[in-house]
């Protein structure tokens, strides 16, 4: 693991800084992070940067997290949320590095980047929301640290090696006193940090660990999606085989990138969407393929009555059901979209396969993210009721966090100008304040 030096406060830590961190936390022993250090700005007000690497050769990178990118409007100059330009922070930071550096006559290549873990674009991309490409480091270039970040913004510098009495003038340069410590001591102590700046942000996981099964309800921006992940990475964590359960395709693959990046040392979680995960349970009963023709209604036919009927079949056939994967632990996000009836006014519906999945069905740990004003209105209201979510569970804990945050002005405003019955609990679910959790 790399050398860490943590000063960054937790209530500081925001979503994305703790997925750069926890990335960061594969380098070896050869880097150098430094997660938080204090700067003073061209305003003269001193400031608080985010982290800098410091990398075996090359020299350092002073790297500033957005949770997101803001937008910038071309035709008048502006920017989102009438903030100031993101790359103004960066070079703020950058520059106060520079100046210490060269007052201190150490030699060293300084580069500089603005992170946004959650988002992606391709490298040879020339802006981005009126932002160099080159100025950013994107999620898929975490994943592929050493050619898309590192030699990337060093190019040719990577050359030269960094020695140890450089880096650590430079981490005086920050801020960071540099004791005489083992490396097992220290090591402990920064797993120490690390366990503490993370458990932070997930208060309220740490308050519940001892419930058997959340049923938690959130609506739009409060963090359900995050609290599924980490939830999902816990229970991996104790070496469960988990099941991670998504409606949405596009956010199955988001959430499959970001349980990736957790680089899990035991357990494992697979993340699935619904549909693939059917499939491959009805083909304990022979293979079936989607239409491939006759438009949308077919489709719809086949997912939401064909497809279910085959599988809710071969529930009631051990055999067929001997070929079923097994798993220790569920997690299910967008659980409204996950129907509690097979067909309007019976019970059980999906969640009834789900349980039968799990080694210890409706005793296994589970952890059930919801919110029935997101359930999208061409999916029939009939099939849904929050209230059956907690059938079949053996020890359902019922959790409601706080009013979410997420709504831009442009939307919200777009929302209240087409009201409608299907959309109604979405727009009263914004509020402002940090969420807290309420119970039971």
């Amino acid at each position: 693991m790399a050398q860490w030096f943590i000063q960054r406060p937790q209530e500081h830590s925001h979503p994305a800084e703790i997925r750069v961190a926890e990335f960061l936390r594969s380098l070896d022993d050869q880097w150098t992070v430094v997660w938080g250090f204090y700067y003073t700005d061209r305003k003269k007000v001193e400031r608080e940067a985010d982290f800098l690497v410091i990398g075996p050769a090359g020299g350092a990178l002073v790297l500033e997290v957005k949770n997101t990118l803001p937008r910038w409007f071309s035709s008048s100059g502006q920017w989102e949320r009438e903030i100031d330009n993101p790359i103004n922070q960066l070079m703020d930071e950058w520059n106060a590095v520079v100046r210490k550096v060269k007052e201190k006559g150490i030699r060293i290549w300084i580069a500089k980047a603005l992170c946004v873990p959650g988002e992606e674009a391709p490298v040879e991309q020339e802006s981005v929301q009126g932002i160099l490409r080159s100025l950013l480091v994107f999620g898929d270039d975490l994943e592929d640290w050493l050619r898309r970040v590192w030699l990337r913004l060093l190019g040719d510098r990577v050359r030269f090696p960094v020695s140890n009495q450089t880096r650590d003038e430079l981490l005086a340069c920050v801020g960071v006193s540099v004791g005489e410590c083992s490396s097992d001591v220290f090591v402990d102590h920064t797993e120490d940090l690390f366990r503490r700046q993370f458990r932070g942000r997930f208060e309220l996981l740490e308050r519940l660990q001892d419930n058997r099964q959340l049923l938690v309800r959130g609506g739009p921006g409060c963090g359900k999606t995050w609290y599924a992940i980490e939830q999902a990475a816990r229970y991996a964590g104790q070496g469960k085989e988990v099941l991670f359960l998504v409606y949405n395709l596009a956010l199955t693959e988001q959430v499959r990138r970001l349980i990736a990046m957790r680089r899990l040392e035991t357990g494992s979680v697979r993340v699935v969407g619904w549909e693939k995960l059917f499939l491959e349970l009805a083909a304990a009963g022979g293979k079936m393929t989607p239409p491939e023709e006759g438009g949308i209604d077919v489709l719809r036919d086949f997912y939401e009555e064909k497809l279910p009927d085959r599988i809710r079949s071969l529930l009631d056939d051990p055999e067929a059901r001997k070929v079923w994967p097994l798993f220790d632990a569920l997690v299910a996000d967008e659980a409204q979209d996950h129907d509690t009836r097979w067909k309007e006014g019976e019970s059980k519906g999906w969640w009834e396969v789900y349980r039968a999945l799990l080694r210890e069905e409706g005793e296994a740990p589970a952890s059930v993210f919801y919110d029935p004003d997101q359930r999208p209105p061409f999916r029939n209201p009939g099939r849904f009721d929050a209230g059956d979510l907690a059938l079949g569970w053996s020890q359902p804990c019922h959790v409601t966090l706080g009013t979410g945050l997420r709504y831009t002005r442009p939307l919200l405003m777009f929302l209240q100008r087409h009201r409608h019955p299907a959309i109604n609990g979405l727009l009263e679910s914004p509020g402002t304040g940090r969420p807290v959790a309420r119970g039971p």
